[in-house]
């Protein structure tokens, strides 16, 4: 955990799940083009895969994307977005999704990370740690 989030990450002590988000850095995947340059654009990429019709993805949606608001990060490095598996269903069949709402993380455009269905503590700890190493990898110098 950077040092320098501190405070950042002790604002997630009172999180309100319930509270209306007006806005959100979640970026909706419409088409496998908008998947592609999300994956090309950042080094480090979150996917939430879930439907729209499943009560545990409605339970969760909200919640991700209240945490995208509180999660600190550098929008250079580090992209949310979401995906629905029916309305973009040639992209949901290469996600290879044991169950919804699925969580995937991505490296320089590769899979390297995921979890399924996780609570709030566990989706925290899992877009905490990547949005760091999003930092981390933010600070690397160019490859020419």
């Amino acid at each position: 955990m950077l040092l320098s989030n501190i405070p950042n990450y002790l604002s997630l002590l009172s999180f309100n799940p319930a509270k209306p988000n007006p806005t959100t850095p979640v970026t909706e995947i419409k088409s496998q083009d908008d998947y592609e340059k999300l994956l090309k654009k950042y080094k480090v990429v979150i996917i939430n895969a879930n439907a729209s019709w499943a009560g545990p993805c409605k339970a969760m949606s909200p919640i991700y994307e209240r945490l995208s608001n509180q999660i600190p990060h550098n929008p250079e490095y580090f992209a949310l977005a979401k995906l629905d598996i029916d309305e973009v269903s040639d992209v949901a069949e290469q996600l290879d999704a044991p169950g919804i709402p699925f969580y995937m993380a991505y490296e320089d455009g590769k899979r390297k990370d995921n979890i399924l269905m996780p609570g709030l503590s566990t989706l925290q700890k899992f877009l905490i740690s990547w949005s760091d190493k999003a930092h981390e990898l933010g600070k690397e110098p160019e490859k020419k």
